[in-house]
């Protein structure tokens, strides 16, 4: 096995400042993560040393080898009904509250980290589910960002193992077609139709025209300095439609 290639002091402060100012992604502390999660490609591509390779992705922000960087760099850890009580206020509180004034309502959320798309599918569930049992005539669609194309490749397809259905309460197995040949299962087509997989990087200007009856921003601003999480939160509330609600991480605060 090849020994790890080792960032020197000036490599190292000048990638914590680029995945920073161009990400909001502080790295301050993780020089051994950085070197471990890296130094593959680093030896893939041919560089004995980080300063090229730093130099590459600096120069191409948005190309292939910058998006492989924060693919590695970052951990996608997600599953369904992750943090269950958001989900059980979305279905008592919110959508019966927004009924009260609305028959006909258009629902929208916006997941701005959805990762691999659970968490965005596990709203769609509930949402769909509720509006159903209600009997509203509401449109409804939800929006799912992340930094990461290869994650939002997995949630644009919408097939998880079949060990996953564990998390998923059975009243809402209507919406998952399991395949026994390749244990997984498939999210159906009708919660697929109104979902909308976009990258998104979150210290960049939203392109969203409407906002959002919910936004979703769980367990990303851990990645974030405070500055950094009150801007964010900031530009979250300008989408967020008057009375609407903001979901953050349960370890988060703002």
């Amino acid at each position: 096995m090849s020994a790890l290639i080792k960032l020197n002091d000036r490599e190292y402060q000048t990638f914590i400042n680029f995945t920073k100012s161009r990400f909001g992604i502080d790295l301050e502390g993780k020089r051994e993560l950085i070197e471990s999660r890296l130094s593959f490609d680093l030896e893939r591509n041919g560089y004995t040393s980080f300063t090229k390779y730093i130099e590459l992705i600096m120069a191409q922000p948005n190309g292939v080898e910058c998006q492989k960087m924060l693919n590695k760099i970052t951990t996608n850890h997600t599953y369904f009904f992750r943090e269950d009580d958001h989900f059980h206020h979305l279905q008592k509180i919110v959508i019966p509250e927004i009924a009260k004034r609305n028959l006909s309502y258009s629902f929208n959320i916006w997941s701005a980290a959805s990762s691999s798309g659970q968490e965005p599918y596990t709203a769609a569930m509930v949402v769909d589910d509720a509006i159903k049992k209600l009997r509203l005539n509401w449109t409804w669609s939800i929006i799912g960002s992340d930094i990461s194309m290869n994650v939002l490749t997995k949630a644009k397809a919408g097939i998880y193992p079949a060990n996953e259905l564990e998390a998923i309460p059975s009243v809402y197995h209507q919406y998952c077609k399991v395949n026994n040949a390749n244990y997984t299962f498939e999210v159906s087509n009708d919660l697929k139709r109104n979902m909308n997989f976009k990258i998104q990087n979150l210290m960049e200007p939203f392109p969203y025209k409407d906002q959002f009856d919910i936004v979703f921003c769980r367990n990303v601003m851990i990645y974030f300095d405070k500055p950094t999480r009150e801007q964010l939160i900031a530009n979250i509330y300008k989408t967020v439609k008057p009375g609407g609600y903001l979901y953050v991480g349960t370890t988060e605060s703002i």
